[in-house]
């Protein structure tokens, strides 16, 4: 099985400086089918599944591309930040924010979920994703699920996992070769 994992498009500049993780926002309209063009040419002409968060950055990437299968999957979205959901980054306490980053592996935002317990939702979409028994299934998410797989699928200690670069959009494949997972390909130039 190849499981491609494919991060949404730009998201519109006005929500940028945002802290936005589960927070809907609108993509850049301008980018938008230039992105898709230069994603397309990394992936296969349809998939069998596709599967993606229902948040509307995603769901929109997921509807353009060809699979037999789509459905939406709420496990699929981007790390919680809680009652940070929509603010500047700016804006949240320097000091909350420090705390967060020197464990946000373990600690969560107010309100929010920690990175470990990301990776504890993720593995009911991978469990999942491994009974469909098919050749090639897509994941259309974010950047937070995509690092996150990483520890989940090849055993890279979790914090490492949480600055590995990943561009907007961006393609990662993995491989499922007798259950041992295999990384294909990170984030190539789009």
């Amino acid at each position: 099985m190849k499981l491609y994992c494919l991060r949404h498009t730009t998201i519109a500049d006005k929500y940028k400086s945002l802290c936005y993780g589960q927070k809907d926002v609108p993509l850049e309209e301008t980018l938008f089918e230039k992105e898709l063009k230069s994603l397309q040419a990394w992936l296969p002409a349809a998939f069998d599944v596709l599967l993606y968060s229902p948040l509307q950055r995603c769901a929109r990437l997921a509807e353009r591309l060809p699979a037999r299968q789509k459905m939406a999957i709420p496990a699929l979205k981007e790390l919680s930040f809680g009652e940070w959901e929509g603010v500047s980054w700016n804006d949240i306490p320097e000091e909350a924010l420090t705390a967060w980053m020197q464990d946000y592996v373990h600690r969560q935002p107010p309100g929010g979920e920690s990175y470990k317990q990301l990776c504890e939702r993720l593995h009911t979409v991978i469990d999942y994703t491994l009974e469909l028994k098919q050749e090639t299934v897509a994941w259309v998410t974010h950047a937070g699920c995509m690092r996150a797989l990483l520890h989940l699928l090849l055993q890279i200690p979790l914090p490492l996992t949480f600055f590995t670069n990943l561009n907007t959009p961006a393609v990662v494949v993995f491989e499922c070769k007798d259950g041992d997972w295999f990384l294909d390909c990170w984030n190539p130039p789009l």
